[in-house]
């Protein structure tokens, strides 16, 4: 199965293994800020094309789209405190990060079920 991104032209990524980019690479933090940016590169843009999604890539369950920006916060916090040299607070940031990418798959997964069991009112 494609992710959303792949569907889109973009190569595959990992941001379980980009979230393990040491701080001290702070242009690598900066393109990995932008990356979750992006509704197409970030982590929601990662999992299935099958998601519902609006014209930008932007996943039309709110639960999903609330992930999506709360990952790319971490992700900016995490950038904002390698540029300070705050090695506390990137790591907490990074942490945050890793554990909204964990709910976004676990939502993500919901959604795919749901549309291969649909429930009926």
């Amino acid at each position: 199965m494609k992710t959303y991104a792949e569907s889109q032209g973009q190569k595959p990524f990992d941001w379980w293994k980009a979230l393990k980019t040491p701080m001290d690479l702070i242009p690598m933090w900066k393109t990995l800020w932008d990356l979750s940016s992006d509704w197409v590169t970030d982590a929601c843009g990662y999992q299935s094309n099958l998601i519902t999604r609006d014209v930008e890539g932007r996943p039309k369950d709110p639960e999903l789209e609330i992930l999506g920006f709360d990952f790319s916060r971490a992700v900016g916090e995490a950038f904002q405190a390698a540029t300070n040299h705050h090695q506390t607070k990137f790591g907490i940031a990074v942490q945050q990060a890793q554990a909204y990418l964990h709910e976004i798959e676990k939502r993500a997964e919901f959604l795919l079920n749901q549309l291969d069991h649909p429930t009926h009112d």
